[in-house]
């Protein structure tokens, strides 16, 4: 194990880092929301959003990008973005556009299968 690998490793399970991300994923991270005007499914917290832009066409949902502020990065936003109840829930069509969500999607196809287009 190299020393980077070592201090992420450590990092991760120091006791103020691992609270601060497991406070943040419980407190913050509420219903995640549409927004038609700006086009997006996103996550409100206190101190920013964190978002999946998309583009409707004929019905379909065009997952184009997807943006979590630096700050939030490693704490499992994008994921819980990637996971997008709402389109399941809705059985929304949607097209994967944005390479992070593509590789969601093909590790997870069977859960997505009937709202995923391609």
């Amino acid at each position: 194990m190299s020393i980077s690998s070592l201090r992420s490793f450590l990092r991760f399970f120091t006791p103020n880092y691992f609270s601060k991300k497991t406070l943040f994923l419980s407190s913050c991270l509420n219903e995640l929301e549409k927004d038609e005007e700006r086009q997006v499914f996103l996550y409100k917290f206190k101190d920013g959003e964190a978002c999946v832009k998309y583009k409707r066409l004929d019905g379909v949902y065009d997952l184009e990008h997807t943006i979590v502020p630096e700050k939030f990065r490693g704490c499992g936003i994008g994921v819980s973005l990637a996971q997008n109840d709402y389109c399941l829930r809705n059985n929304l069509k949607v097209k994967v556009s944005c390479t992070y969500l593509q590789r969601y999607y093909a590790e997870n196809a069977e859960r997505y299968r009937r709202i995923v287009i391609t």
